[in-house]
């Protein structure tokens, strides 16, 4: 396993902005929630990164 820090250069407002337009769609087309899947905040995260 690999772990580092990152430091992103984007406001925290775009961060969640972005994870309330991916619940908003994840609700909007149905998916279930799943304890393994990444919550809306992490996966903004991610994506940014």
């Amino acid at each position: 396993m690999v772990n580092y820090a990152a430091t992103l250069a984007v406001p925290r407002r775009l961060v969640l902005q972005l994870s309330h337009s991916l619940g908003a769609r994840r609700r909007a087309i149905g998916i279930p929630r799943d304890p393994h899947a990444l919550g809306c905040f992490r996966q903004a995260r991610l994506v940014l990164r």
